[in-house]
């Protein structure tokens, strides 16, 4: 059993680096939100004291189907053994990703149910595929879909690559931040709005070329405040957000939200 101040590795360390340290170890009886048993907390080293805590049950640690690893060789080796089964998952399923991918760009809002029901067809199917489809989790299956849908942005550096293959995986989750956002600053059209800001920004990413934001009359899916740099910062640090506490995130946020009041304002 590990004590408080030991190191708690998660199963990417050697990628993400992404680590945590034990405050305290307590025990719980069942209730409406824990089972009963004996719990770390963590706190992610990455993050400052305001934020990054959570529990964790002492049997995920260095388990078989766990995340969290005692010691950095425990998360390697069990990284490169997903590794190694999820790239024999997509040779030996290359065919039905195929065939779930001839339709062209999955929607976007409909990625999650693909990949879950992707992930339900390819399970243990034989006993000689047993090892292949041990760890095929749906995260997996859902990067798994992203990085062969991405196939044609393979000459971009792997920081942008890697933004993209977040925003196939995510695309349904920023919409709906994005199109609350501008809902909040009184924009009308929010959702198309979202829509063309996230297309924009990997079209961005892909070609360095940034687009106008002004408006014709026809033009209703371009949000009436905020320069594409902004917007590019937004999406960039809202990706950000979403792995520990991101203070540029909160500035851009408060930066557009000034610029929807003074545009507000004026009209």
């Amino acid at each position: 059993m590990l004590k408080i101040g030991d190191k708690i590795y998660y199963i990417d360390y050697e990628v993400s680096k992404t680590s945590y340290t034990i405050q305290s170890i307590y025990e719980v009886k069942d209730n409406s939100f824990m089972k009963s048993g004996t719990y770390y907390r963590i706190h992610a080293d990455n993050c400052s004291d305001l934020s990054g805590y959570s529990q964790l049950p002492i049997e995920n640690i260095d388990s078989k189907t766990g995340r969290f690893f005692s010691s950095q060789e425990n998360a390697h080796e069990r990284y490169k053994m997903e590794r190694k089964n999820t790239d024999g998952m997509t040779n030996t399923h290359r065919k039905e990703i195929e065939n779930v991918l001839k339709d062209g760009f999955i929607k976007e809002k409909n990625y999650e149910k693909v990949a879950e029901d992707l992930q339900h067809k390819l399970k243990i199917t034989s006993l000689e595929e047993s090892s292949i489809n041990l760890f095929l989790y749906l995260d997996d299956m859902k990067e798994l879909l992203a990085k062969e849908m991405t196939q044609r942005y393979d000459c971009l550096s792997n920081k942008k690559r890697n933004r993209i293959i977040y925003l196939c995986q995510n695309y349904y989750y920023l919409n709906l931040y994005l199109s609350g956002f501008l809902s909040d600053c009184n924009e009308s059209h929010t959702v198309e709005s979202a829509d063309w800001l996230i297309k924009e920004y990997i079209h961005w990413l892909v070609t360095d070329k940034k687009v106008s934001m002004k408006r014709t009359s026809t033009e209703r899916n371009k949000p009436s405040f905020g320069t594409f740099e902004q917007w590019c910062d937004f999406i960039e640090y809202y990706i950000q957000s979403r792995k520990k506490y991101c203070p540029k995130f909160i500035e851009i946020s408060n930066i557009l939200i000034k610029d929807a009041d003074k545009r507000l304002e004026n009209n």
